[in-house]
């Protein structure tokens, strides 16, 4: 499952197999020159630019400066307020209100987001991208003279009235376009694609009132769904506030872990691999949850939701294997899972009937993101036994640590395979299966290229993508190597698939023979091969 941290929550759920692509390098604010890449004379595009820094008022002094903007959101299909700190070189501070609230940002070095529980957490891969490139182009950073972007002209727009620029993040790799209205010389669209579908921006009605123009009325436009920011007030600051950009310290206090109570939970194994537990919500039964780290969310059915009183709240955007679709959240007051217990829980309302035919149990939801980072959480494949503890008191008793990425809100560490390559992998406990290449990695990797495959297909939210199947000549992980395994090269020009900074999505078959101990909190993994 994924959660684009601009504005939705967007996630796939990955039942039959799942994701793809390759590892982007973080970076930093020390940022080189801008680079000039076109298909016109240098002159035309550095005219254009020179107007757009001029109606910006980008200047080599104003720099520094600070900005604070105030205004509305209606955001996630809530009404809530918005504040937005900034400075010219690039450091932000973004925050929306309500009962959905969220709040993102860059220090000068790391890129951050909380959630609507107030959970904080480092952004990495793709995640830095859709951050901050929004905010970085209706505030004028990437037109300036240390900008972070490389440029070039697009093709002639239809409309002699607009022109576009293609704009990428140095060693980034999302690929946007930015179209500057002639009238203004100011940005008037922004749009990119990511594995939820095309995203627009929409910039209008600018003003000057803090001293540079930006854009009083913003859009934001994912699938059917659309947020806007109406900006109020602009300000100046004259130093930039210290420790005001910095990720929060403060993690929220909604966790409880019952002393009395063993860390084993109740947990089944189902027989399409899946491993099962059993919660409570609101202190209700409402049935079976998945436990899974490919999802970035806690998960709950329209049905179950009902159970557990708890009524839809605001709209989402639902992307999975097969494309993208719309739903709710809901708000619980307790979620309890033998020793932990959790309050003011948000959960994406998801529909999981088409999974009733494969298992035996009610499937009530999925427990994803939400849990894992409060606990760490002890995963025996072959088992199904699930531990949970308080990450303050836990000692890892066997094995070593290895680093930990998390990418949409997914659990991702390195793997190799076959031709010695070494790539970042979303390792999901809700798919079944050996690893499913996503299609960029298939593309960029050359994976098919004079293997002997037979069609195949990929399943989950949003319906069904083409792929081919075949013979892998060795894939590691945790220092397990698995040899001739049948593994899936996605076919998929939509959804999940299509990510771009993960190689593939590692299932259940790939972790068997482990204890896989996560540790979200310290960002760290533990794959203890079992005797």
């Amino acid at each position: 499952m994924r959660f684009n941290l601009r504005r939705y929550f967007v996630f796939a759920v990955f039942v039959l197999a799942d994701c793809c692509a390759a590892l982007i390098p973080t970076r930093t604010a020390a940022s080189p020159a801008l680079h000039l890449r076109h298909s016109a004379p240098a002159e035309r595009i550095e005219d254009m630019l020179r107007q757009a820094r001029k109606a910006a008022r980008i200047t080599e002094a104003a720099q520094s400066e600070a900005f604070t903007v105030k205004g509305r959101a209606f955001r996630l299909g809530v009404d809530s307020g918005y504040s937005l700190l900034f400075t010219r070189d690039g450091l932000f501070r973004e925050t929306t209100g309500g009962p959905l609230g969220e709040s993102m940002g860059f220090d000068g070095r790391k890129y951050w987001a909380t959630d609507t529980s107030s959970m904080p957490r480092l952004l990495e891969l793709g995640d830095e991208e859709t951050a901050a490139i929004p905010i970085w182009i209706f505030t004028g950073r990437w037109l300036a003279p240390n900008s972070p972007f490389n440029i070039k002209l697009e093709k002639p727009a239809n409309s002699t009235d607009e022109v576009p620029l293609s704009v990428r993040i140095k060693h980034g790799g999302l690929a946007a376009v930015v179209t500057l209205s002639r009238s203004t010389w100011l940005p008037a669209t922004l749009r990119y694609t990511t594995s939820t579908g095309e995203e627009k921006w929409r910039f209008s009605d600018y003003r000057s009132d803090g001293g540079m123009p930006l854009p009083a009325s913003i859009s934001h436009q994912t699938g059917p769904l659309t947020d806007t920011i109406k900006i109020e007030t602009v300000s100046t600051t004259p130093d930039s506030p210290g420790g005001a950009f910095a990720i929060p310290k403060e993690i929220p206090a909604d966790t409880q872990f019952a002393a009395d109570r063993p860390a084993r939970v109740e947990s089944v194994h189902a027989r399409t691999g899946h491993t099962l537990v059993h919660p409570l919500i609101n202190g209700k039964d409402v049935g079976w949850f998945f436990l899974d780290t490919g999802a970035e969310a806690m998960c709950i059915t329209p049905q179950a939701a009902a159970l557990a009183g708890m009524p839809p709240v605001g709209n989402v955007v639902v992307s999975g294997v097969g494309g993208a679709t719309t739903g709710s959240f809901h708000k619980g007051d307790r979620f309890e899972l033998g020793p932990i217990s959790i309050s003011n829980m948000t959960y994406v309302e998801i529909d999981l009937g088409f999974l009733a035919p494969a298992f035996k149990q009610k499937i009530a939801g999925i427990c994803g993101y939400d849990l894992f980072a409060r606990a760490v959480v002890t995963l025996q494949p072959k088992s199904a036994n699930v531990d949970l503890y308080d990450p303050a008191r836990y000692n890892l008793a066997a094995g070593k640590w290895q680093e930990l990425l998390l990418h949409e809100r997914n659990a991702c560490v390195r793997c190799k395979f076959e031709g010695n390559r070494s790539e970042v992998f979303r390792l999901d406990t809700g798919a079944g299966d050996t690893v499913s290449f996503h299609a960029p990695a298939v593309r960029r990797l050359n994976l098919l290229k004079g293997r002997e495959t037979r069609a195949s297909q990929n399943g989950g939210v949003g319906g069904i993508v083409a792929a081919r199947e075949g013979q892998l000549a060795w894939f590691e992980i945790g220092g397990y190597r698995f040899d001739q395994p049948m593994v899936t090269f996605s076919l998929a020009k939509t959804g999940a698939f299509t990510d771009e900074y993960t190689a593939g999505n590692v299932g259940q078959a790939f972790i068997s023979p482990f204890t896989v101990v996560f540790d979200y909190s310290r960002k760290r993994i533990a794959f203890v091969k079992e005797k």
